[in-house]
């Protein structure tokens, strides 16, 4: 509705007065022109009455010089969390129901930009800084895999038609962030969804990537001896069928080329796992 830069003031006014009455769902973007102004300027008073959508990862400012629909995207920590805090003003907010990853990128991109790390990391710092209850509402929603799961089992939404594996049993190592923010009894839970499936949490401490930490070359000595403290012997001498769960991306690079020519299971995410029970039934 407002993606023209030349919306005039009073026709903005008129058309969400007129079209509000029947709308629950507000879905808008960075770069959908004055869109979050506008919103923020004659909805911002009825905040509680509406779900807000925005999106992270659209370039800030005005496209490049000749550039055309859809528009280059940056979901790095800095565009992404510039793109958030500019929403946050734009939008006369403390809070955003739900911030989406603008033309869903891929999986290796994401990872590639800590994308999802950034906005978990947002999270908790809104929270921190003492922003109020819809700061709150906004962590309460703010969700990995693994909790969103578990939150919906435990409210019993959930019902997933998962089948034994092959795999009778699994390691998991949580990554810094799943330990220090308690988010890994999550994983071990929705795990011990799968029937039949033994898990064996890997008391490890730091696997050594420590973010981009472990690929600098400088720091490979280092990084190795971290692993080989307690987390690569455990993986090395499990049984060859037992599957090795990974949510953090540097991990499931460290435990991968750690444990190159061995007997081990490559390292997966908790959603590969699901996906696999999910859709190949096993009998013995």
């Amino acid at each position: 509705m407002f993606r023209a830069a030349n919306v005039h003031y009073e026709v903005a006014e008129r058309s969400v007065g007129t079209a509000y009455g029947g709308i629950s769902l507000i879905d808008t973007s960075p770069d959908y022109g004055r869109s979050e102004e506008l919103i923020g300027r004659y909805l911002g008073h009825r905040r509680g009455e509406y779900f807000l959508a925005s999106k992270c990862g659209c370039l800030l400012g005005d496209p490049p010089p000749g550039a055309t629909p859809p528009f280059p995207h940056d979901y790095s920590p800095g565009n992404v969390r510039a793109g958030v805090e500019q929403s946050l003003r734009r939008l006369g907010t403390d809070r955003v129901d739900l911030m989406q990853v603008h033309m869903s990128p891929g999986r290796a991109q994401m990872e590639a930009d800590d994308t999802v790390e950034t906005l978990l990391g947002l999270r908790d710092e809104f929270l921190a800084l003492g922003l109020g209850d819809g700061a709150r509402k906004l962590a309460d929603n703010a969700l990995t895999l693994a909790e969103f799961l578990a939150r919906e089992m435990e409210a019993g939404r959930l019902k997933l038609p998962l089948q034994p594996l092959p795999n009778k049993r699994a390691l998991l190592h949580g990554h810094c962030h799943e330990k220090a923010f308690a988010a890994l009894d999550p994983v071990k839970t929705v795990l011990g969804l799968i029937p039949q499936l033994e898990i064996q949490v890997i008391e490890s401490s730091c696997c050594g990537m420590a973010g981009s930490f472990g690929y600098d070359a400088r720091h490979h000595a280092i990084s190795m001896q971290m692993a080989e403290l307690s987390l690569l012997p455990a993986v090395r001498a499990a049984a060859s069928d037992a599957l090795v769960v990974a949510n953090g991306t540097s991990c499931r690079h460290q435990i991968r080329d750690g444990i190159r020519g061995a007997a081990a299971q490559s390292p997966e995410h908790l959603a590969r796992i699901l996906e696999r029970a999910l859709q190949t039934p096993y009998s013995e």
